[in-house]
């Protein structure tokens, strides 16, 4: 079992940056210094899903609650408004937990069949190998995000916000549920499942985004243009 609390560990730490990393990149009015931020947001991120998944028998149904929590920790942290700190939360889960869990279990579907479930100490778990997948579609992806978020200027709306959430809230559902099909009822969650939880929501929110920030850019030169002139 110590096998899978140190992976648990390596797979969390990514969760936690990317809160603190999306935080950081739409929330703008920060009550304290970055470095107090980083350790409140990281550690206290890590530390409450640590103790929920290991001390408590919630499995899959601790999601709602750590997306409660992760969103109250933002805004103590920031002054910016709520929906702000709602959408930090939800790209950090869409981009770091939903794609690459999504992403390994379709992968383990492909190589194991339907035993990607086994029995350790009574306690239903994905096989190891999946966490190891998810932890290198968690690093890759975060480099993509290192590279590619420098080129967004774009500050987010409340409409922005509104059809983000909804995307991201049907992709939420079925990614709880599949969650519950492994961890809690013991049962292999369907493909077609996983495919929505991820691919979908993911790169409708990523298309969103893209097409906003291309249009303030081309807007921000036009303005520049004309000041020129």
């Amino acid at each position: 079992m110590w096998v899978y609390q140190y992976l648990d560990i390596m797979a969390t730490l990514p969760e936690a940056w990317g809160l603190y990393f999306f935080a950081a990149f739409f929330c703008k009015k920060p009550r304290f210094q970055s470095c107090i931020n980083k350790w409140i947001i990281i550690g206290g991120y890590f530390a409450f899903v640590f103790s929920l998944t290991w001390f408590s028998e919630l499995g899959a149904y601790k999601l709602p609650i750590i997306c409660a929590v992760s969103v109250v920790v933002v805004k103590i942290c920031y002054k910016d408004s709520l929906y702000q700190c709602i959408i930090s939360y939800e790209m950090s889960t869409a981009m770091i937990s939903m794609l690459s869990e999504g992403i390994s279990i379709l992968l383990a579907k492909f190589l194991y069949g339907e035993n990607i479930l086994i029995l350790i100490d009574g306690t239903s778990l994905l096989r190891w190998e999946i966490y190891i997948m998810a932890l290198l579609a968690r690093g890759l992806i975060i480099l993509v995000l290192y590279r590619t978020c420098k080129t967004f200027t774009y500050q987010l709306n409340l409409k922005d916000f509104l059809i983000v959430t909804v995307v991201f809230i049907t992709g939420y559902i079925c990614f709880i549920y599949s969650a519950v099909q492994n961890l809690n009822l013991q049962k292999v969650s369907d493909t077609m499942i996983n495919f929505v939880t991820t691919i979908v929501p993911v790169l409708f929110v990523l298309i969103v985004l893209y097409v906003k920030n291309t249009l303030y850019l081309r807007e921000q030169e036009q303005k520049d243009k004309i000041q020129i002139a």
